[in-house]
């Protein structure tokens, strides 16, 4: 009887066993096939960018087209604003290249995705002259997706969200998020004259691209390190790039842009661009060109760069030289003249009739000396005394500046530069360039 009993068990055992392995040899397949499901993937549109003429769009938001034109792209719509160039492109582009990862063709069923209220309705204009069109019909947060119409496949896709959300933009999201044309550092090379303008809450000023780079103009003429000029102008300008837009269709006196705090004028290769700004609370500051009706918010940071005062622009120096753009540089105190010659990879100087190589070290402290004058205040106008020290620079381009070091104080000296002098700087700057460049040449030195 025992025996019997465990064989009945034994028997039961085995067949649950037989049971589950058939389940899972039936549930197998399903899953396998609804991963296959899964993992397909329709074109449901496949054309080049250069396929596509005109793109038509109409959402509850707007109603426009983007066009192809040559080598630009137009966006065409009751709304006028500089269009994002790159987004325009970028969106041609995504237009022709939709996938979706199912395919509904039942048309019984296309009620229960929203075919009866689309929320975008789109029109691809083919160069061949053909036309397709699609629609933008029901969300699917489940999947995180849309569902998306194929008039020619007659049928209906789940396509992503950020695929879907392209054709429920409105123009205002093509507008440029800037005003100025310059997007890189390459293009500063066309940039002739920047001029800012505070209206009575600071010291106006410009910064021209002369003959050996760049100078201030106004309210002073002294050139400018080329570091300061990259960093300090170019590369705020760079980032006057709005977080937001706030309105497209804006009059500037509702927002106070009527009257800006700051006006940049920058001038690139003989066209002027406008822009104003006005602070805000919070560090944003709001921008828009004078004319315009566009309204941006951006971080306050390069704007409040831009607006400080144009001493700043100077560096640490009055004067700056680089060994490589000088022919020769001469400094004289009196009767006696200090001579230091450039040339390919190196420099001599003369002094009381004796001439030698200076040393790559030595070139770098006077290099150093001279370019440690830093402006300790300004001048109202020129000073009729003799200079105690003058320094000639001649520049391999052919320019030539003088500089004069004239006795205010007798801890200040003022600085003339070609018969202007604007800054003053430190007595002890002053002496400790002459002392360096007299040492050297006082020095037998050692060449290398």
């Amino acid at each position: 009887m025992k025996a019997k009993m465990r064989a009945l068990i034994v028997l039961v055992l085995l067949n649950i066993l037989l049971a589950g392995a058939i389940a899972i040899l039936l549930i197998m397949p399903g899953k396998e096939a609804a991963l296959q499901e899964n993992a397909t993937v329709y074109e449901v549109t496949d054309f080049s960018a250069s396929q596509i003429m005109a793109v038509k769009v109409e959402n509850e938001n707007a109603a426009y087209a983007i066009m192809q034109n040559g080598p630009n792209i137009e966006l065409i719509s009751t709304l006028k604003g500089e269009w994002d160039q790159t987004q325009l492109r970028a969106f041609i582009y995504a237009a022709g290249h939709i996938s979706g990862s199912r395919k509904v063709e039942e048309e019984a069923a296309f009620g229960n995705y929203g075919m009866a209220d689309p929320r975008s309705s789109i029109a691809i204009f083919l160069s061949d002259g053909t036309e397709k069109y699609y629609r933008v019909l029901a969300g699917n947060p489940l999947d995180q997706g849309s569902y998306f119409y194929s008039e020619e496949d007659n049928a209906i896709f789940l396509v992503a969200q950020d695929v879907a959300d392209l054709f429920l933009r409105s123009e205002k999201d093509f507008l440029r998020h800037t005003v100025f044309s310059i997007t890189t550092e390459d293009e500063f090379a066309g940039v002739d004259k920047i001029a800012v303008k505070f209206f009575g809450k600071g010291r106006d000023y410009i910064v021209e691209k002369k003959q050996q780079g760049y100078y201030l103009t106004l309210p002073s003429f002294i050139r400018l390190p080329q570091e300061r000029v990259a960093g300090d102008l170019f590369g705020s300008i760079l980032r006057l790039y709005a977080d937001e837009i706030v309105a497209a269709q804006a009059d500037l006196h509702t927002y106070g842009l009527d009257q800006p705090d700051m006006q940049m004028q920058i001038t690139v290769n003989d066209r002027i661009q406008t822009a104003v700004f006005r602070m805000e609370d919070n560090n944003v500051c709001l921008m828009a060109q004078p004319n315009g009706t566009t309204v941006y918010r951006l971080d306050a940071d390069p704007v409040l760069m831009l607006m400080q005062d144009y001493t700043t622009l100077l560096g640490s120096s009055i004067v700056t030289y680089a060994a490589g753009d000088l022919s020769d540089l001469t400094l004289t105190r009196g009767d006696k003249l200090i001579y230091i010659e450039f040339a390919l990879g190196g420099a001599s100087i003369a002094a009381n009739a004796v001439e030698r190589q200076l040393a790559a070290g030595e070139i770098a402290l006077l290099m150093q000396a001279a370019n440690r004058v830093p402006p300790v205040g300004e001048l109202s106008g020129n000073t009729a005394a003799a200079p105690a020290i003058t320094m000639t620079a001649n520049f391999l381009s052919g320019l030539k500046e003088t500089v004069e070091f004239i006795p205010v104080t007798e801890d200040v000296y003022a600085v003339s530069i070609n018969g202007t002098a604007d800054f003053a700087t430190s007595a002890q700057a002053v002496f400790n360039l002459y002392s360096v460049a007299d040492s050297l040449a006082s020095s037998e030195g050692e060449n290398e």
